[in-house]
């Protein structure tokens, strides 16, 4: 038998050690705590730790469990959340050209916090060329004067997926880096990230703003989700899935009535706050989130989910996209 390093079992997330058995040992029992003549006897080990013969691994499709922590929907009635400033990402792609139907992107991201007035507080961009590297070389000989990003993949169809990936993950990053930058509020006001706050974040004055309210099934009973405009379920709790995450809190927000030809999740979003801050923040993000609903006609396509003040973080953002992404 060879080492467990040399047979692929390293995991990347967790530390092991690692031993050498005897080559030629083998096993004469399929209970562990039998022991029999393998070399290596662990029975103590496994009497010690409460064996109770266990003969197959936990199965790994349990559902992710939320905490509810009120019994009903609550009318908003707190006054709204203090905001210094709302942070968003962008990101714009413009095909250059294709080579042997490979393609050679230009690709910009940005993330930035934009506060009262639509003052750009901090900002996170970066512009790129993005191909395969088989094609580096050529972009380099027509004089990109943006760095290059030459990802392995060769076939077009495994580049195109690469390529969504890495800007994909870029933007975040660029949203990540934005949040870590951006100044701090005075006591008592807040942040605010389009999205999901980050189970492992640092900061304690940050909200998050969720606009995909539907992709979630932490609330098994549809009574408990608020069917009337400006009311909001009962708060969740969402612990720490691993060490060093925190436990946040949510609730869905209904923004406006949603009437029988409107589909169910008609301005139905969520808010979300880090455990410490409590459900009193909870209840004035719901209240600012009330305050910043757009008018159906403001412009914006997603007006019916998306808040004023992140809707114009948006459009400040989109403002410095370079002038070559016009083209075409």
């Amino acid at each position: 038998m060879v080492p467990l390093r040399d047979r692929g079992c390293r995991s990347k997330r967790a530390r092991e050690d690692t031993l050498s058995l005897h080559p030629t040992a083998t096993a004469t029992s399929a209970d562990p705590a039998d022991g029999g003549d393998d070399p290596l006897d662990l029975r103590d080990f496994y009497r010690r730790m409460g064996h109770g013969g266990h003969k197959t691994q936990t199965g790994g499709r349990y559902r992710r469990i939320a905490e509810q922590l009120e019994d009903r929907p609550r009318r908003i009635q707190g006054p709204p959340l203090d905001v210094l400033a709302m942070i968003d990402g962008i990101q714009a792609v413009s095909v250059v050209t294709r080579r042997q139907h490979r393609d050679v992107l230009l690709v910009y991201v940005a993330a930035g916090a934009v506060g009262a007035a639509g003052k750009l507080q901090c900002l996170q961009e970066r512009l790129v060329c993005v191909c395969s590297w088989l094609d580096a070389d050529t972009v380099h000989q027509a004089d990109a004067k943006v760095p290059v990003v030459a990802l392995g993949e060769e076939a077009p169809w495994d580049l195109a997926m690469a390529a969504r990936d890495w800007v994909d993950q870029a933007r975040r990053d660029a949203e990540t880096a934005a949040l870590a930058t951006a100044p701090a509020p005075e006591l008592g006001a807040f942040l605010v990230l389009d999205g999901a706050l980050p189970p492992d974040g640092a900061r304690s004055d940050v909200v998050g703003v969720i606009k995909t309210a539907t992709d979630t099934d932490w609330v098994m009973d549809p009574r408990l989700l608020p069917d009337r405009e400006g009311f909001r379920s009962p708060a969740l709790r969402l612990p720490g899935q691993r060490r060093g995450e925190r436990a946040r809190l949510t609730c869905y927000v209904r923004l406006r009535e949603c009437d029988p030809q409107q589909p169910w999740g008609f301005s139905l979003v969520r808010a979300e706050v880090y455990e410490d801050v409590g459900i009193a923040a909870l209840d004035r993000l719901a209240a600012r989130m009330m305050v910043e609903r757009q008018p159906l006609g403001s412009g914006d396509p997603r007006a019916e989910i998306q808040m004023a003040s992140m809707y114009t973080t948006e459009q400040v953002l989109k403002a410095r996209i370079p002038v070559p992404f016009t083209f075409g």
